[in-house]
């Protein structure tokens, strides 16, 4: 599990939106696997949005949303 501190130090190749996805769940002590299971994808996809390789849909964007008060718009779609 990650710190905060290291979030922001994984590297400069992550998109933003990717590092703040995973600071959001490292302040709110959110899992990747109960993300997984919140929006039934597997854990590998979690861990693609963390690195910024994928984004969610946008039936899990709905889910992160209402869900965790998460603004994936700002982080996913607003780049």
């Amino acid at each position: 599990k990650l710190n905060r501190s290291e979030v922001f130090n994984m590297g400069s190749n992550i998109p933003d939106g990717a590092k703040a996805f995973k600071a959001f769940c490292v302040a709110n002590n959110l899992s990747a696997k109960k993300i997984a299971e919140d929006c039934g994808v597997p854990i590998g996809t979690v861990y693609s949005y963390f690195q910024g390789t994928r984004t969610p849909g946008r039936k899990n964007m709905k889910v992160l949303s209402e869900k965790y008060g998460l603004n994936v718009y700002d982080l996913f779609i607003n780049k």
